[in-house]
């Protein structure tokens, strides 16, 4: 099961539902990322291979060839080239990725490679420079990218496993919701997860309806949940009560957003219908 079931020294194993938060560990943690991390390093590893291909494309065209090319004119395509592609790649939302989905993603960045070379070419048609430039560099420099994309991508997901395992990347997980139809969909989802970064921190309630929940810890109420957000105990909640009040729930849910956490709302056929979870 990809939860850690931590419940921070027993404390609330088996408890009562009362009123009780969980105590933070006491031990002093390193530096750690939410798995909201992963987006802007494959943006960051996008950027390393757009610029390394470039000199290595001017390298390889100038022992191929031992043409001179026009500066400003390839500066610009170079340019239009990075733009593009970047536009492509976040309106696909490669800046969205996380550690359970978008980590192999070759296949999309070398379509929005593809694509951006042709909108470079284009665009320098457009403006009438297409004679000064170079369609032999230009594929070159595709080539290139292409090449370091693919190379990069066994790293990066690499480098990101690793990171998880060793803690360095994390999403601490709560649940909202003290009911029979609630803990059901809290327990499928324990089932469904192998993710070593996710790691399940308690259940919470203001209105429970139930006296015990098993071997679920026990947080306490929303404010419990915010207290624990705002020490850096938590992540990410998830709410799940069956015919919430639209009221109580914005009330939660606001609560909850003032202290920078992620906030989801589960509708009680969601983990039926869709048994991913991304995070």
């Amino acid at each position: 099961m990809g939860f850690d079931l931590h419940t921070d020294g027993g404390a609330a194993r088996k408890s009562g539902v009362g009123p009780r938060t969980l105590p933070p560990s006491g031990k002093k943690q390193g530096v750690r990322f939410t798995s909201n991390i992963v987006g802007p390093m494959y943006v960051l590893a996008d950027i390393l291979c757009l610029l390394l291909s470039a000199p290595l494309a001017v390298l390889i065209y100038d022992v191929s060839f031992g043409q001179r090319l026009e500066p400003t004119v390839h500066l610009f395509a170079f340019v239009i080239m990075v733009v593009s592609f970047l536009l492509l790649r976040s309106s696909r939302l490669a800046s969205q990725g996380t550690l359970s989905g978008g980590l192999d993603d070759e296949g999309d960045a070398t379509f929005n490679a593809v694509v951006s070379t042709f909108l470079t070419a284009a665009l320098v048609w457009q403006f009438g420079l297409i004679e000064q430039y170079s369609r032999g560099i230009s594929i070159i420099y595709l080539l290139c990218l292409i090449t370091f994309l693919w190379l990069s991508r066994p790293i990066l997901r690499h480098t990101l496993s690793s990171m998880a395992r060793r803690g360095v990347i994390g999403q601490r997980i709560a649940f909202y919701g003290a009911d029979a139809a609630s803990l059901a969909i809290i327990e499928r989802m324990l089932r469904l997860i192998d993710m070593p970064h996710l790691r399940f921190v308690g259940v919470a309630d203001d209105r429970p309806k139930l006296k015990q929940l098993g071997d679920l810890p026990w947080i306490g109420g929303y404010k419990e949940l915010a207290d624990l957000a705002r020490k850096g105990e938590i992540d990410q909640v998830f709410i799940s009560v069956a015919d919430i009040n639209k009221d109580r729930l914005r009330t939660i849910v606001d609560e909850l957003s003032e202290v920078s956490i992620d906030v989801s709302v589960i509708p009680p056929q969601a983990v039926e219908f869709s048994p991913d979870y991304r995070a």
